[in-house]
C-alpha cells in the first residue's frame, strides 16, 4: 500500500470511485480534472486506487472536498490513514458534512473532528451542513 500525491492521470480511477461513493451527487470527471489542475489529493494505491481524497489547501489550513473509499475496500481504516496523513502537515482541517450521513460523523468523530458550525437545511434533501474542524496538534474532542 502506497499514499501519494493524486495525478491527472488518476482522475478516470478517482472519477469511478466517486460515482461509486457518491452517485447522484458525485463529481463529474471534468470536475475532478478542473480540481487536480490547480488544487490537491491524496489516495492510497494497491495495484490501483482503492481510496481519494481532494482537498483544498494554504499556509494556514486545509479543506476536505472529498473523500472516497472503493466499496469493496471499505472498513479497512483506508478513510483514517487519508486523513492521518493530511494531519502530519500539522494545519488545521476543516470539512463539511451532512447531519444524517452517521457513517462519515463517526468516521470524523474518531478522527478528532469537531463541530464549529451549522447550516440549517444547507442540502437539497433538506438536511442540514456540520462544519467541522480538526487541529491535529490536539486529541480527539467529541463531535457534539
Amino acid at each position: 500500500m502506497i499514499i501519494k500525491k493524486i495525478e491527472m492521470a488518476d482522475s478516470v480511477s478517482i472519477s469511478e470511485i466517486e460515482k461509486s461513493c457518491f452517485s447522484d451527487l458525485s463529481w463529474s470527471l471534468e470536475q475532478i480534472q478542473s480540481h487536480l489542475k490547480n488544487n490537491s489529493g491524496i489516495a492510497i494505491y494497491s495495484v490501483k486506487i482503492i481510496g481519494y481524497l481532494l482537498f483544498l489547501e494554504n499556509p494556514y489550513e486545509i479543506e476536505i472536498l472529498r473523500l472516497g473509499v472503493s466499496p469493496k475496500e471499505r472498513n479497512k481504516g483506508y478513510s483514517t490513514i487519508l486523513i492521518s496523513e493530511l494531519c502530519k502537515t500539522g494545519k488545521e482541517i476543516f470539512l463539511e458534512v451532512s447531519s444524517l450521513n452517521l457513517t462519515a460523523l463517526q468516521l470524523y468523530k474518531k478522527c478528532g473532528f469537531e463541530m464549529i458550525s451549522e447550516r440549517k437545511k444547507y442540502y437539497t434533501d433538506g438536511s442540514d451542513a456540520l462544519v467541522l474542524k480538526k487541529n491535529p496538534r490536539q486529541s480527539a474532542n467529541p463531535i457534539f
